[in-house]
């Protein structure tokens, strides 16, 4: 009896001993302290999570479930989680911290990113995952990242935390980058792409190089993108290459480095940042003595003239092997459209004067108020009958600033056609664009009929004006039995753009020029079968849904006009879901087409 007695004491202790030794991990979930993202920008960190390992042993990191609550989802082309053993994350600012991608980037699918598949060890102590966001170039300046933590989307051990869902308080404001240069794109000549020099007489050329100069590297001569062990750095900032200004010569030469024209007028407060190293170079085995190059930074706005140079800033001293990010704030006067950077880099024989991984972004606040409207006929070329959603005006609103809201309410077209009868009734549109390409269009308002005072009215609008360029377009719908040469054209009378701030133009604009209406042979939009063979392969009528990409560009995602498409692989047949299957042949021929009668087809 007394053996038993034991036997259940330890077995109970041994219980007791479980469970103070299976910990659960301490996790918390907050905003980075970022000040802002920026647009097209990789790898922006919105959220963090730090997971504290209490025990001894590591611990196994299984899945992270990430919601979106970024206020437009098309302000991001992807998601990342990166690993961090410090509480920092920075791949420029510091290079040698442990920063590990942990498993793919991903699309989001609706709101949501699915992390899983992988095994990530969690050290005891401190681990920091971070949630980073890939920024579209065509984000809206102002729009906002943020990001949440699903109840139990995080898998540790085949446990799921947290209890609860995690949404740290704040968000992510998006700046706008006006320019952005990484020296990756060089001429034949290997001297930057776009950038222009200025040397003195003697002085030797910025070219494109891998990292500094090294006691293997050519000297004084062309130096073409290669790796030298002994470069000064040996590596550029980013990517495969960057600039360099070298010159062995004790007597001091210098030459300046040009940018293209960069446009600020929309800016309020920009900042100039770049990666800078010029590494001092002994004159004797002992490094008694030691020579270095010198940097210097200045801007100009209008035509280059070398006695309009103004000076921003000049690094005299040498650095150390390393890339030092410099970062100078642009005075008010640079904020106009054609603005240059000029360094200025002087060679007194040492390791020469090294550049990389340029931009200059937005930092300032400021209400947003329209800069200029311009109306314009987008595209000249002729249109076919029974067509549709040509484009016919386009009106480009550009807006300064990133706080408060400005929205169109109603937009008034005066149509010019030469018969309005060659419109189909009830197909007048109008759609926004993020460029000035007609890419990717989403309707604003409803469809409309042209008046018998040849107006369209697009009324109660409420379509939030963006700080930037904002771009609205008419299009038309073409009757199947519309006159050939008929031409079509439209224009906006004085303030028949409403906005919540303000009505424009301040006189009526009607552009010059108009569309022809051509005959159709032939039209296919593909929303019925017109007799199409594809019995020979994989091609399909049908919607698209983004397959493929594993080799070359994915399927779209949508169609032009109307719902469906004509393309290869559109639903997943075969090996290669979405892409072309190896050694096949695959062919859509069209039905018999008449030109019996007709020229210049």
């Amino acid at each position: 009896m007394k053996k038993k007695f034991l036997l259940s004491i330890s077995l109970l202790l041994f219980a007791i001993q479980g469970l103070l030794f299976a910990q659960d991990p301490i996790i918390t979930i907050t905003q980075v302290d970022t000040a802002f993202a920026l647009t097209g920008m990789p790898l922006q960190p919105v959220i963090k999570i730090k997971i504290n390992n209490p025990t001894a042993s590591s611990m196994t990191l299984q899945k992270v479930v990430v919601k979106s609550l970024n206020q437009d989802d098309t302000d991001i082309d992807s998601i990342a989680l990166f690993y961090t053993v410090n509480n920092r994350f920075s791949l420029a600012d510091y290079p040698s911290d442990v920063q590990i991608q942990i498993g793919n980037k991903l699309k989001l699918s609706g709101d949501t990113a699915v992390f899983s598949g992988f095994s990530f060890a969690l050290d005891p102590g401190d681990n920091y995952i971070w949630v980073m966001m890939d920024v579209a170039s065509l984000a809206r300046p102002s729009h906002t990242l943020d990001a949440s933590i699903r109840p139990g989307g995080i898998e540790i051990d085949n446990n799921f935390f947290p209890a609860s869902i995690q949404s740290p308080t704040g968000s992510i404001p998006i700046k706008s980058v006006y320019y952005r240069c990484n020296f990756e794109t060089f001429d034949n000549n290997n001297k930057p792409k776009d950038w222009t020099q200025t040397p003195e007489a003697g002085a030797g050329n910025w070219y494109g190089f891998y990292g500094g100069f090294g006691v293997t590297a050519p000297d004084n001569a062309y130096a073409p993108r290669i790796h030298y062990p002994d470069g000064h750095p040996g590596e550029p900032k980013s990517g495969k290459g960057n600039v360099t200004l070298k010159l062995q010569s004790s007597i001091p030469k210098s030459n300046m480095l040009i940018s293209p024209p960069i446009d600020l007028s929309l800016a309020i407060k920009s900042n100039l940042i770049f990666y800078h190293s010029q590494v001092n170079r002994c004159k004797d085995e002992l490094c008694t003595d030691i020579i270095n190059d010198e940097l210097e930074v200045y801007y100009q706005v209008g035509a280059t003239n070398p006695a309009n140079w103004i000076l921003l800033n000049k690094y005299q001293l040498g650095t150390d092997n390393v890339w030092l990010k410099h970062t100078i704030l642009l005075p008010d006067a640079t904020t106009q459209k054609n603005v240059y950077i000029g360094f200025k880099g002087t060679t007194k024989g040492a390791w020469g004067v090294c550049l990389d991984s340029m931009i200059i972004h937005e930092v300032g606040t400021a209400n947003r108020q329209v800069k200029s409207v311009d109306i314009v006929r987008p595209m000249s070329k002729y249109v076919a009958q029974g067509t549709n959603k040509n484009p016919i005006l386009r009106t480009n609103i550009r807006v300064s600033g990133n706080t408060n809201t400005i929205s169109l309410n109603s937009l008034t077209i005066s149509t010019k056609n030469q018969n309005d009868a060659d419109v189909v009734s009830g197909s007048v549109r109008l759609y926004s664009t993020l460029d000035s390409v007609f890419f990717s269009p989403v309707q604003v308002g409803t469809n409309q009929s042209i008046s018998g005072s040849h107006t369209v009215a697009f009324s109660g609008l409420n379509e939030t004006i963006e700080t930037g360029d904002n771009y609205f377009w008419l299009t038309y719908d073409i009757t199947p039995g519309a006159t050939p040469d008929d031409t079509l054209s439209a224009s906006i009378n004085a303030n028949d753009i409403v906005l919540s701030t303000e009505t424009w133009p301040v006189a009526a604009i009607t552009p010059t020029g108009s569309r022809k209406i051509k005959q159709a042979i032939f039209f296919d939009n593909f929303e019925t079968d017109k007799g199409w063979d594809m019995s020979v392969g994989d091609f399909q009528r049908q919607s698209p849904t983004g397959l493929g990409g594993n080799k070359g560009r994915p399927d779209p995602t949508y169609s032009y006009d109307g719902s469906n498409v004509l393309g290869n692989d559109l639903s997943g047949l075969g090996s290669y879901a979405g892409d072309y299957e190896p050694n096949s042949r695959s062919l859509a021929l069209s039905p018999l087409i008449s030109g019996k009668y007709f020229k210049n087809i």
